[in-house]
């Protein structure tokens, strides 16, 4: 009897390491199963997570069978698949092909359980907006979302996100505003009133602007805060304040060294000119130099205009390497976009029409764009410092 107890145990000791290993193996093989649909962690070519999934060339287009949508359902579930969720969500909510078996709200908690487990902004911001529209389920406050959507782009910075995310607050204001007009009456709107709690469409789209910056900051700098006498709409290279001919040395490196310690790109611009002219001053800093440090500048602060000076410098001196006028100017013609400037953009518009920097660009397509975001938004999208 002793000898069977002690056979039972040893073969019970033998056999708990094997049920643990295969434990472990059908655990790590749906892990692996799992991290093959979580698009944005491992990207696929044909699941582009940058790109609404409601556009992708595998959406389901012809399910529409009772079983097979709810056995590509239970699948999607399995393998967790939030974004074949998502999909199937709009397909069934929008169809009813199974007559209520699958409950639309249910899928889309089910994919946003996913996009949170994850940690993928872009699958919680896709639900959120479909959501957004529909309020299709509540077990995630509309503010909540969209403030969860919020941390994850902020956490992983993706500025895209961010921006299509404060889109969802405007495209409510836009339907405010047409429906009170229908009505006759005056909309009352104030700026992230419909979903957006915790911020503002325009923070959230300053802070993308700003993503790579500490603090979401640019550095102080004339285009968020103007001073008298120099307007940026022209070159600096023209303004009163340019360096006199006659500059000294002890002049020039004392007003080097304040225009680095103000992080001043347009007045670097112009010691950039002056070092090129006299070339004694070039011990200090050499042109190049000062002017890559003055491009460095204008991307920080996102200013259109100090890029659009420093491309067109760049034109006439090639003094940077592996940097050419037409990266420069079409980082200045984004920029101008996602700050909403259409001043920048007709300054932009008048040099690519003589220059044509951009060969993917037609010049009049820049003045275009320029009246479409006039028509759209009055404001371009400014940093307050006094806040």
């Amino acid at each position: 009897m002793k000898n069977k107890f002690l056979k039972t145990t040893l073969l019970l000791v033998c056999c708990i390491p094997l049920i643990c290993l295969n434990a472990q193996t059908s655990q790590n093989k749906e892990t692996q199963l799992q991290d093959k649909y979580n698009y944005f962690l491992y990207k696929d070519v044909l699941h582009r997570v940058d790109v609404d999934p409601f556009l992708w060339k595998d959406y389901p287009f012809g399910l529409s069978n009772p079983k097979d949508l709810k056995d590509a359902y239970k699948l999607a579930l399995k393998v967790g698949d939030g974004y074949r969720l998502l999909q199937l969500a709009k397909l069934e909510f929008e169809n009813v092909y199974t007559y209520g078996n699958l409950v639309p709200s249910q899928m889309l908690h089910e994919a946003y359980q996913i996009a949170l487990r994850n940690k993928d902004p872009y699958l919680a911001l896709y639900i959120t907006r479909y959501d957004s529209y529909w309020n299709l389920f509540t077990a995630y406050p509309p503010a909540k979302m969209m403030e969860q959507v919020d941390s994850l782009a902020t956490t992983y910075k993706i500025a895209d996100v961010l921006y299509k995310l404060a889109a969802i607050d405007d495209s409510l204001d836009a339907q405010e505003i047409a429906r009170a007009k229908r009505q006759g009456r005056t909309p009352e709107l104030i700026e992230g009133n419909y979903l957006m709690k915790h911020s503002t469409p325009s923070k959230v789209r300053l802070k993308a602007l700003f993503i790579n910056n500490p603090d979401f900051a640019p550095y102080p700098n004339l285009y968020d805060c103007p001073e008298k006498g120099k307007s940026i709409d022209e070159t600096p290279l023209a303004w009163g304040d340019r360096p006199s001919k006659k500059i000294n040395d002890t002049e020039f490196t004392r007003t080097y060294n304040e225009a680095l310690q103000k992080n001043d790109g347009y007045k670097l611009l112009q010691l950039a000119e002056v070092v090129l002219k006299r070339k004694k001053f070039a011990k200090t800093a050499s042109a190049k130099a000062i002017l890559l440090k003055t491009y460095e500048i204008a991307r920080y602060n996102r200013d259109p205009y100090l890029l659009l000076y420093v491309c067109l410098f760049q034109k006439e001196t090639n003094l940077l390497e592996n940097i050419t006028p037409t990266d420069i100017f079409r980082q200045a013609y984004y920029t101008a976009i996602e700050r909403r400037d259409t001043g920048a953009l007709y300054e932009l518009y008048n040099n690519e029409q003589n220059h044509d920097f951009l060969p993917e660009v037609y010049y009049k397509d820049i003045m275009q764009k320029e009246l479409e975001i006039d028509r759209m938004y009055k404001t371009r999208i400014i940093y307050n410092f006094q806040k």
